[in-house]
């Protein structure tokens, strides 16, 4: 009893050291990554949403989808750091999950579970969207929530815990209510106690009952409005224009499998020569032995880490299933972060498939000597992305722009209209400038492009105005409703090539012209304090 309750402390204490390392690794190369890193699109209003607490999108039948997003608003001070803060989080829970079920599912393989966990953590090889740390809390958010509904699975199971599994029925309902793109991953989770359940007959129907039960109940709330579709469904209806062919779908399974593998065997060793990449490759190197040394002996069964390494590949399939009909989507475009842990099952399994070929002794060192420089190709290919964000990124350009606003005008009157002419590129879609000034003037204005892409609100201008119409599924939801702005109560700025943005003290020539009983008065509508 002694021995046993021994070597349960000294599983639990090399537990705790590959947690650290884990920690360690990712770090190690996610400090490199801003806060900063915008699309353009969205984040404004995921700040907007999550600054109200609005859990819904309407528009994409997610009520639940921005569960994880609204923590960012309000973990430290205004702005977009929080958003950091929580997605950061959400990747390395997600891998620290994965640690755990590796802990429960190979007890008698700790080095691999280790080297799974890290790979969840840091193997994302072409996915610059991983780095989006606003608009992606979506996505970790949801990864991390998916891969707690699968660990709560095979926890129930292993405890024969009847409480646990309605808890992790329900909270898997939660997670595709949220995000559906998680649902095959969930519930697959079947597949990891695949055997104990051929095994426990009895107990084990009613466990698969209330998951296929689950699944029935995801499925029926999530595909109807996408067989008939509606304005609940714009997102995925018409912003992600869906092709189901399957041809074509295998093909970008093809394209997903390609770019998030071969980097591992492609990329030059010049690429590693950078200080970045060696500290990440040696943070591993030093938790990869201080877990070596703590563990017992690795089994090396070739045909469990075969079962494993196609249960990988399989997994990984299933977390790529949601984007493959997709034709606005790109392969390695925010693809690869649900599909990371099944990924790192499969690299794993396959580092150790080959160090299994090797002498014994040989064996554990060819295994973090292999990991060790699929790690550091991570970390190169981190820098990489961030360096590609620097010059893409959206953030500098409309916060040079809003503060020129804001300078021009610090306060606003209520239910004045923004209206930003000229070289509007800096924000590519009106709903996204209108979430912008509605944060930057809280309670005092909204806003509208004077042309560009519209998609939620849409205006028009009249005689009298611009009129401006929510999509009726927002209304309720958000908070929001039509609005109608007379001349006298807008403020047209012009946005420059260069940047910046001033204010139109008459009422612009490239806009319609004003009725000779109507009115632009700019200073009228600006309050300096």
């Amino acid at each position: 009893m002694i021995r046993r309750w021994a070597s349960a402390a000294a599983r639990q204490r090399a537990l705790f050291v590959a947690a650290l390392g884990v920690v360690a690794v990712f770090w190690s190369q996610f400090v490199w990554v801003r806060a900063a890193n915008f699309y353009g699109t969205d984040e404004w209003v995921f700040l907007w949403v999550a600054a109200r607490r609005i859990l819904d999108s309407p528009y994409s039948n997610r009520p639940f989808n921005f569960l994880w997003t609204i923590p960012g608003a309000h973990l430290g001070a205004r702005g977009f750091n929080g958003f950091y803060a929580v997605h950061s989080l959400y990747l390395l829970g997600t891998a620290l999950v994965t640690l755990a079920l590796g802990h429960r599912l190979l007890p008698d393989r700790p080095r691999l579970g280790f080297l799974i966990a890290v790979l969840a953590a840091v193997w994302a090889p072409s996915d610059p969207s991983r780095l989006a740390t606003v608009q992606m809390t979506v996505n970790s958010g949801f990864t991390f929530g998916a891969l707690v509904a699968v660990w709560l699975f095979v926890v129930s199971w292993q405890r024969r815990s009847r409480l646990l599994i309605v808890l992790a029925a329900a909270w898997a309902l939660l997670m595709v209510r949220g995000y559906e793109a998680v649902a095959p991953p969930i519930f697959a989770a079947p597949l990891l106690v695949a055997g104990e359940l051929r095994r426990e007959g009895r107990a084990a129907r009613i466990w698969l009952a209330v998951w296929a039960l689950a699944a029935l109940v995801a499925a029926a709330a999530v595909l109807p409005p996408m067989l008939h579709p509606d304005r609940s469904v714009a997102y995925q209806a018409t912003l992600l224009q869906v092709d189901a062919s399957p041809a074509r779908m295998a093909t970008r399974l093809a394209q997903e499998y390609r770019i998030h593998l071969l980097p591992a065997v492609t990329t030059s060793p010049i690429v590693l020569r950078v200080p970045a990449v060696l500290i990440s490759a040696l943070a591993f190197v030093v938790a990869f032995a201080a877990v070596s040394r703590l563990s017992s002996p690795e089994s090396w069964s070739r045909r469990t880490l075969w079962l494993a390494a196609v249960l990988g590949l399989l997994l990984a399939a299933l977390s790529y299933a949601a984007f493959l009909p997709s034709r606005v989507v790109d392969p390695g475009d925010r693809t690869e972060i649900l599909a990371m842990p099944a990924i790192g099952l499969f690299v794993a399994a396959a580092i150790a498939l080959v160090a299994s070929t090797l002498p014994p002794r040989a064996r554990t060192l060819a295994m973090g000597a292999l990991a060790a420089w699929v790690v550091a190709v991570a970390a190169a290919r981190t820098l990489q992305m961030q360096r590609w964000w620097d010059g893409a990124s959206y953030y500098g350009r409309q916060v040079r722009l809003l503060g020129d606003l804001v300078r021009l005008a610090p306060r606003l009157r209520p239910h004045t209209l923004v209206v930003l002419v000229g070289d509007t590129a800096a924000f590519p879609a009106t709903f996204t400038f209108r979430h912008a000034i509605e944060t930057v003037y809280p309670g005092e204005a909204t806003g509208v492009l004077a042309s560009g892409p519209e998609a939620l609100y849409v205006s028009r201008l009249t005689a009298s105005g611009i009129e401006t119409e929510p999509w009726p599924v927002l209304w309720k939801p958000w908070g929001v409703a039509p609005t109608r702005h007379r001349f006298d109560e807008m403020v047209v700025a012009r946005a420059r090539a260069d940047g910046t943005a001033t204010l139109e003290e008459s009422w612009p020539a490239d806009l319609p012209s004003l009725l000779p009983d109507q009115a632009y008065d700019p200073r009228a509508r600006i309050l300096l304090r």
